[in-house]
Parts: structure tokens; C-alpha cells; sequence
């Protein structure tokens, strides 16, 4: 079989002069096979299988393509649909990409096919019932590059001493880990894995996360309100570490060993009604989470995460650490009140921090004479760049801007923009424009508007 084409290669194909045909009307199935497979690439795999129909020559052509999609859900018939991913796992050469929805999948002789013989396999299981069991491999499953496999939140059990070798992206959805060291197995055996993505999977013991080569983790956990926090500890070691997403309610407590090559981590704990006293463990343990964050050089908060922790600050046993690499904070997803403790003491040791985004506005929930004391050092040495979002036009968010340019001493930009309401009302903008390039300045900088 010939191999595949690529697009450059298909632009730089020589056609010969003079091409020898029984029907001149159909010039398309005189092409060689790998221009006829790339073509067939472009469309859907519902549609490429149709071209089977045309003749005996395109009746196999449809297998040479490289990916596949295939939804159960469209196909209709079961023993039909699982007949065609036979067919496409059986094929001479590995896969390049292959996605599979259906409700469930029980031969395991087809899913050990999957996973030795496809590079990127996307697995999408709607109704799945009981447990979902990987099998054993007769084979090292070398070829498998990118897996992700979404569940009902079934528990996933594993075998044992399992290992993907080349296995770099791993996305789990809707996972339930089994109690028992299986996943903290898989995690240290993939020697290769890269990226790591837990989408609202639950666990149900103390568990590690120790993959040596892991360079990205997302953790996003389901936000429910009046939770039961667990007492399950998940300890992350990654000295490989770049960037690290957690986005939940810290049902589970996380433990971070030290990430000394941390970049960017983004951090959201929803601030959502909790049982009694949970408040106060939901608060320690994201106090604890972003203390260990200590080498991050980019760092995204949302307010209810900061206020989260503002609530009970003082109860910590541990001082806030310097954060001596951060040159970037961004407050996302809403207004932030920047009468916030523990934005503040935040802050307050971040002293090379060079820029701050507000992205979706301020507010003081006080008084309009509000003041940080003390201002935070940054703010005298580093600080280049203040970008606020969402501006409404209040007072008081005139009161923060002159604070910002008062004592931002070495500041060179300052962004600014409006909310949707605002900027709908052209006359008020533009007083908030001539009051804001009015405001004094501790420096030289630029007031842009975006």
C-alpha cells in the first residue's frame, strides 16, 4: 500500500501527460491510491465509507486513511458499527488517530487492539455500566502517543505493572480511581508522559501523582454544593512541572512537593455553600495549595479564591512564602474586591512583579478612602503594567485607578476597559476617559483604552 500523502506533497505531484482510462468520465479513480486516500481524509468518515459502494476498486480505499470518527449514535445499528471498527483496527498499519462514542464497549480483545495499534485514541463511553476493566496486553502497547478516555464515572481498574511506553498525553473524564494503587502505578510507569488532564474524576483513596517526566497537569473537579470534603490526600511530585490548572471546590486535599520549574499555574476555588466547617478546611487547604506555589512566574487567581482564603488567614500555622519569580498575577473570571487580606498579603511578597491584570474589574467593598498599608513593594520597584477590565464607571473605581498611578512609581502602561453596559453609553465613557487621563501620576506612564 502506498503511504499517505500530505498536502505539500499532493501540491507538488506531477501528473503524467497522458492518463490511460476506459471512462474519461471518471477521471478521479485513474489517481494512485495515496492521492485518492489523502482526499478521502478530508471528509468525514461516514461519508469516506460511502465511497465503498462506487466500485470494486474503492471498496477497500477507505481503510488507507490515517483517522477516523466514529459515533454509535449516528451509525444506529451496533453489530454494524462494531463490525467497521474491526475492520479498522485490523488494518496493516497503526493508526494515526482514531475517536470511538458509543455507549459501551466490552470485547477486550477489540479495546487491546485500540490501545496497541492506534497513536492518538480518543475513547467516549455514554451509558457504560459497573466497573470499566483495561485489559491485559499481550504485547507492550508501544505505538499509543495520546489517550483519552471519558467515562460515567465508572470506577477504572487496571492491571497490574500496566505501561503505555510512549504514552505522552493522557486525558481522563469522568473517572472513578479504584482503592487501590493501580492509577499511582500507571502515572510512575508512563516514562514518557507529558501532559496529564483529570476532568472531573473521583477519587477514592490517598493517591500520588509522580509522573517523571510530566510537564502539564489540569486538575478540574465538579463543583457541588453543600459537599462532603474528603479526608483523601493527593500528593503531586513533578520536578518537571511547568504548568499547573486546578479548578474546583477542594473536595480533596492536594499536597504539592516543591515545583522548582514551575511557569504557570492557574488556581479557581469556587466559593460555593458548604456543610458546617467544611469552610474552614476548603480555606487551609487553598491556602496550603498556593503556598506551594511558591517558583510560579505567572500566576491566575479568580476572587473566589482569595476571598476563600481571606476567611480564615489568621488560622494558618504557616507564614505566606516569597514569591521571588513572580512577574505576572492575573485576577480572572470576576470583579475583584480589592479590600481582599490575602490579595494583599499576596501581594505584598510578590516584590518582582512587573504586571497585574484585573480582567473582569474592581470594586471596594468599603469605603471610598480605601488604601493598601502598606503598599506593597512591587509597586515602588517593578511594576510596568496594570491592565483593568470591566470598568463601570463607578467612584470608587476612579479612588483605585489614582491609588494605582500615585504609587506605581516605575509603571509604563496602564489598559483600560470598559464594560459591555459602559461602553453601549458613549457620552459617560468619555468622561471616564477625560477623568482618568486627568488623574496624577507617580511616573510617566501611558493610559491606553481598549
Amino acid at each position: 500500500m502506498e503511504p499517505s500523502l500530505t498536502p505539500a506533497s499532493c501540491r507538488n505531484f506531477t501528473f503524467p501527460k497522458q492518463l490511460h482510462i476506459t471512462d474519461r468520465n471518471d477521471t478521479i479513480s485513474n489517481l494512485p491510491d495515496a492521492v485518492l486516500s489523502y482526499i478521502l481524509s478530508l471528509l468525514s468518515t461516514k461519508d469516506a465509507i460511502r465511497t465503498s459502494v462506487l466500485s470494486k476498486r474503492w471498496k477497500e480505499l477507505w481503510l488507507s486513511i490515517p483517522h477516523f470518527v466514529f459515533d454509535e449514535g449516528c451509525q444506529g445499528d451496533r453489530t454494524v458499527f462494531t463490525n467497521l471498527l474491526s475492520r479498522v483496527i485490523h488494518r496493516d498499519t497503526v493508526l494515526v488517530k482514531l475517536s470511538i462514542s458509543c455507549h459501551a464497549l466490552h470485547d477486550a480483545s477489540l479495546l487491546q487492539a485500540f490501545l496497541c495499534n492506534v497513536r492518538e485514541l480518543n475513547l467516549n463511553f455514554s451509558e457504560f455500566d459497573g466497573p470499566f476493566n483495561l485489559p491485559s496486553f499481550a504485547c507492550s502497547p508501544e505505538s499509543l502517543i495520546s489517550f483519552r478516555m471519558r467515562l460515567c464515572h465508572n470506577v477504572l481498574n487496571l492491571p497490574s505493572s500496566l505501561c503505555f511506553p510512549s504514552l505522552k498525553t493522557l486525558h481522563l473524564e469522568c473517572v472513578k480511581f479504584p482503592d487501590n494503587p493501580s492509577i499511582q502505578q500507571l502515572f510512575s510507569n508512563c516514562c514518557m508522559l507529558e501532559h496529564l488532564v483529570l476532568d472531573k474524576c473521583k477519587w477514592t483513596t490517598d493517591n500520588v501523582i509522580n509522573a517523571p517526566t510530566l510537564r502539564s497537569l489540569t486538575i478540574h473537579e465538579e463543583l457541588v454544593e453543600f459537599f462532603t470534603v474528603n479526608k483523601h490526600v493527593i500528593t503531586i511530585i513533578g520536578s518537571e512541572l511547568q504548568f499547573l490548572e486546578y479548578k474546583g471546590g477542594l473536595e480533596n486535599e492536594y499536597s504539592l512537593s516543591d515545583l522548582p520549574s514551575l511557569a504557570v499555574a492557574d488556581i479557581s476555588v469556587g466559593d460555593l455553600p458548604r456543610l458546617y466547617d467544611h469552610d474552614r478546611i476548603v480555606a487551609l487547604r487553598a491556602f496550603l495549595l498556593l503556598t506551594k506555589l511558591k517558583n510560579v512566574r505567572c500566576l491566575t487567581i479568580t476572587p473566589d479564591t482569595a476571598e476563600v482564603i481571606s476567611s480564615y488567614e489568621h488560622e494558618c500555622l504557616i507564614p505566606w512564602p516569597e514569591f521571588k519569580n513572580l512577574t505576572k498575577l492575573v485576577i480572572s473570571e470576576s470583579p475583584v474586591d480589592l479590600t481582599c487580606d490575602s490579595l494583599l498579603s499576596l501581594l505584598s511578597r510578590a516584590h518582582c512583579l512587573q504586571s497585574i491584570v484585573f480582567s473582569e474589574g474592581i470594586f471596594i467593598s468599603e469605603d471610598e478612602d480605601w488604601e493598601w498599608d502598606p503598599v506593597p513593594d512591587c509597586f515602588s520597584s517593578h511594576l510596568k503594567n496594570i491592565h483593568v477590565g470591566g470598568l463601570c464607571g463607578y467612584a470608587s473605581e476612579l479612588c483605585i485607578l489614582h491609588f494605582f498611578l500615585k504609587h506605581a512609581i516605575v509603571l509604563q502602561r496602564m489598559v483600560i476597559s470598559f464594560s459591555a453596559d459602559m461602553s453601549e453609553n458613549l457620552e459617560i465613557e468619555q468622561v471616564m476617559r477625560e477623568n482618568l487621563l486627568a488623574l496624577p501620576r507617580g511616573s510617566m506612564c501611558r493610559i491606553e483604552f481598549s
